[in-house]
C-alpha cells in the first residue's frame, strides 16, 4: 500500500505537469499583446491612422492593398529605380490604374508653366511659321515668336527660323532634338551631380517660357493642364506663378507684353471652362534684391484685393542652395500681410541656409511649406508643424529627379507619414520629366510608404489636399461634399475588382 507521503508527492507532480505550461506561455501572451498595443498605436499616430473605414471601404481597402502588395513583392520595387527607368513599369501596373481613378481632391504645389507633356507643346506651338530660336541644340536654346524677321535683339548669335531649321533636319529629327533641349528625360541617372541636373531645369524653364507665354498659345496651354489634371481625379489647383521682370507675362509676335492680371484672367478662365476650381501663388526668384521682393510683396497684396479667393499669397521659388535665403529677405518679409507659402528646406544640405529656411518659413506662418524635405533632421520643428497644423506639400518625383534622394524608399515621407504630420502629395514640374497630372506620384508616395498603408491613408491625402489648401471654409465645405460623392462611387468601383 502506497505512503500517504508518497501520494502526496505524486499529486503534487501530477499538478506541476497541469500547471506549469500554463505558467510557461503567458510571458510569450504578454509579450503578444504588448507587441500588438505599440504597433496599433503607432499605426493610429500615422496618416490615416484615425480614419474608420465602411464596410464598402474596407472591402476596397483590401482589393487596393492586395494590388499594392503585388508590387511591394516586385523586384526590384519601382520606387527604388530612377523615374525615368520606373515609369513604363508604372504604367502596366492595375495599381497604377486604380490610383489614375481616384478621386484625390486638390494639387497645391503646381508650377504654371511645367505640367504639360512637352511632346504635346511641340506639337502644338512648334509648327507655326512666326516661331524662332537663338542658339545650338546641346548648348542652349531660346524660342520666341515674331511678326517678322527678327534681327539680333535678346540673341547673342542671330535668331533662326524653326520652320527652316525643321525642314533642314527633318520632322522626326528636329523634333527629337527639341525634346531633348525641353526636358529632363534619360534613363538611370543621366545628371552627376544635383547643381547639373538644377542648371538644366533651370535652361529648360527659360527656353520653353518663349512657348508657353505666347499669347494665342497660353490660354490653350492653361486648358489643355486643366483638362490633364482634371482627368486624374483632381479637383482642385492651386498654381504657382512668377510674376518679376516680365516673366508670367504673356507677349504677342509684334513684341506686346501683357500685365499680369491678363495672365491671372487666362488661369481664371482657362479653369472655370474645364470645371476645376484654382488659386494662384504669386512667386518671384529667390536670387533677387530684398527690394524688389518688398515691391513684389506689394503687388502680391494689392493683386489679391483685385482677384480676392483667387489670389492667395507669396512664394520665393528656384534652386535653395544657390538663391537668397528667405532670413536674406526678413525684413520685407515682417512687414508683409500676404500669407506665406514658402518653398523651404529642399535640399539635401543639412545646416545648410536652405536648411534652415524651414525655421524662417514657421517663423513667419507659413501656412504651407513647399517640400520640406530637409525637415527629418529636425524633430522641434516636426513638433511645431503638427502644433500648427503646417502642411508639407511632399513631390516625391521632383526630389528624386531633382536628386534629392535616389530610391524614394529612402525619401523623409517615410517618417512623415509615421508621425502623422500634415501631408500633401503634388507634381511640382511633371511635365518636366514626363510625370503630368499626379497618379504617378500618388503612386510612388503610397508604394514607398510602406506595405502597411493602405486606403485610410489615400484618404486622408486627398482630404488634406482640401482641407489644407487656401480655399475659404465655405469653399472647402463645399469640395469635401463634392469630393465625398466621387469617394462613394470610387469605393463602389474599387470593391467590385
Amino acid at each position: 500500500m502506497l505512503s500517504l507521503q508518497f501520494r502526496l508527492l505524486t499529486c503534487a507532480v501530477l499538478m506541476a505537469m497541469l500547471v506549469l505550461p500554463v505558467y510557461a506561455h503567458e510571458p510569450l501572451r504578454d509579450y503578444e499583446l504588448l507587441r500588438a498595443q505599440m504597433i496599433t498605436r503607432e499605426q493610429s499616430q500615422a496618416v490615416g491612422g484615425s480614419i474608420k473605414l465602411s464596410p464598402l471601404e474596407q472591402k476596397a481597402n483590401a482589393v487596393i492593398t492586395q494590388a499594392k502588395q503585388v508590387e511591394w513583392d516586385r523586384y526590384p520595387q519601382l520606387p527604388s529605380l530612377h523615374f525615368f527607368d520606373a515609369k513604363p513599369l508604372i504604367q502596366k501596373s492595375p495599381l497604377f490604374d486604380m490610383l489614375v481613378r481616384m478621386p484625390k481632391g486638390g494639387a497645391l504645389h503646381v508650377h504654371s508653366d511645367s505640367n504639360v507633356p512637352l511632346e504635346w507643346v511641340i506639337a502644338n506651338a512648334t509648327y507655326d511659321d512666326a516661331l524662332y530660336m537663338c542658339g545650338e541644340f546641346g548648348l542652349g536654346i531660346q524660342l520666341k515668336f515674331f511678326d517678322t524677321e527678327p534681327g539680333s535683339e535678346e540673341c547673342p548669335t542671330s535668331w533662326q527660323s524653326v520652320a527652316a531649321l525643321r525642314r533642314s533636319a527633318g520632322n522626326s529629327s528636329f523634333d527629337t532634338q527639341l525634346l531633348g533641349e525641353l526636358t529632363l528625360y534619360g534613363t538611370g541617372e543621366p545628371y552627376p551631380t544635383l547643381d547639373a541636373v538644377w542648371a538644366k531645369f533651370n535652361h529648360i524653364l527659360v527656353a520653353a517660357a518663349g512657348l508657353v507665354f505666347y499669347e494665342p498659345f497660353h490660354y490653350i496651354y492653361l486648358k489643355h493642364h486643366f483638362e490633364l489634371m482634371k482627368a486624374d481625379g483632381v479637383q482642385h489647383v492651386e498654381l504657382r506663378q512668377v510674376f518679376q521682370k516680365g516673366i508670367g507675362n504673356t507677349y504677342a509676335a509684334n513684341g506686346t507684353e501683357f500685365s499680369p492680371q491678363h495672365t491671372v484672367n487666362h488661369i481664371v478662365q482657362a479653369a472655370a471652362e474645364v470645371g476645376v476650381s484654382v488659386q494662384i501663388i504669386y512667386c518671384m526668384v529667390r536670387t533677387i534684391l530684398p527690394e524688389e521682393v518688398g515691391a513684389g510683396l506689394r503687388a502680391a497684396e494689392e493683386m489679391m484685393q483685385d482677384y480676392p479667393g483667387v489670389v492667395v499669397g507669396f512664394d520665393l521659388v528656384g534652386q535653395e542652395d544657390i538663391g537668397n535665403p528667405l532670413s536674406a529677405y526678413i525684413n520685407q518679409l515682417l512687414n508683409a500681410t500676404t500669407p506665406f507659402f514658402f518653398h523651404a528646406g529642399e535640399t539635401d544640405r543639412a545646416w545648410g541656409a536652405s536648411d534652415v529656411n524651414l525655421f524662417d518659413a514657421l517663423l513667419l506662418n507659413a501656412s504651407r511649406v513647399g517640400h520640406g524635405y530637409g525637415l527629418a533632421r529636425h524633430p522641434e520643428l516636426k513638433k511645431q508643424v503638427l502644433q500648427r497644423n503646417t502642411c508639407i506639400e511632399v513631390c516625391p518625383i521632383s526630389n528624386q529627379v531633382l536628386k534629392l534622394v535616389g530610391d524614394l524608399r529612402d525619401h523623409p515621407l517615410v517618417s512623415f507619414v509615421s508621425e502623422g504630420l500634415p501631408l500633401t502629395v503634388s507634381p511640382d514640374d511633371g511635365g518636366v520629366w514626363g510625370a503630368s497630372g499626379v497618379t504617378y506620384d500618388w503612386f510612388q508616395f503610397f508604394v514607398a510608404s510602406g506595405n502597411q498603408t493602405g486606403l485610410p491613408m489615400l484618404k486622408q491625402l486627398a482630404l488634406n489636399s482640401l482641407t489644407l489648401s487656401a480655399l475659404s471654409d465655405a469653399e472647402k465645405e463645399k469640395h469635401v461634399v463634392r469630393w465625398e460623392k466621387s469617394w462613394g462611387l470610387y469605393v463602389a468601383w474599387l470593391a467590385q475588382q
